[in-house]
């Protein structure tokens, strides 16, 4: 397989082969290996499957920077979805528009940051009138448990039972949708592929950034600089 025909998924997944017990994620004394790292994204992304998560999909993320953020992404791409970030300081209105106008289908959300409740956010937005298109489950950040009992951790831990099959996904599919900031309007939803996002390996190229060395994520995930 030709590396420009790689998926952001098996980009990982032979970076872990390669390189199985260096860092990939380093984040407030945690330490996660890319082989860790890699396997995670398989169970997650397999729960996400047995819950109804077909490839097309879309699947919100509400959360600040954190390993539980790449996770996600990485099962999300996996099963072939696409993964919606969120603002964090976005309000209710805002957040609500962005689930119904995406139409995704899974959330995981953060339960509380920066004195936001964001657990009490959506469960006002999806106990009212409108509901937020097609979202069927919220799934909470690492073990804090969403409204139906469901956190990252606990779907890890029942992935890892699963040996269902992930779909072929193909690298010109999108992989993110990043919503613009609105300033002028409705914010608007601006999709990138495997093989875009891949091509940011141009610029590490240019910046001379070797196999080991330590970058940091000091912007927002859930913005394009970030992503």
């Amino acid at each position: 397989m030709k590396d420009r025909d790689l998926t952001i998924g098996e980009a990982l997944h032979l970076t872990a082969l390669r390189f199985p017990d260096r860092v990939a994620l380093a984040c407030d004394g945690r330490r996660v290996s890319f082989s860790r790292l890699d396997a995670d994204a398989n169970s997650l992304a397999r729960a996400l499957q047995e819950m109804g998560v077909r490839p097309g999909d879309h699947v919100a993320l509400l959360m600040t920077n954190d390993p539980e953020w790449v996770l996600v992404w990485m099962a999300v791409v996996r099963l072939g979805a696409v993964l919606v970030p969120v603002n964090t300081r976005y309000r209710q209105d805002e957040v609500a528009y962005i689930l119904a106008q995406s139409d995704a289908k899974v959330l995981f959300t953060m339960d509380r940051y920066w004195n936001t409740d964001y657990l009490e956010m959506i469960s006002a937005i999806t106990s009212g009138q409108a509901q937020p298109g097609s979202l069927k489950a919220v799934i909470g950040w690492r073990d804090k448990e969403g409204p139906g009992g469901l956190n990252i951790s606990k779907m890890v831990e029942a992935g890892r039972m699963l040996d269902t099959q992930l779909p072929d996904v193909d690298p010109a599919t999108c992989a993110i949708i990043v919503y613009t900031s609105g300033t002028t309007g409705f914010p608007k939803g601006a999709m990138h592929s495997h093989v875009m996002l891949r091509n940011v390996q141009n610029i590490a190229r240019a910046l001379h950034i070797e196999p080991g060395d330590a970058i940091l994520g000091h912007m927002p995930f859930y913005h394009v600089a970030g992503a």
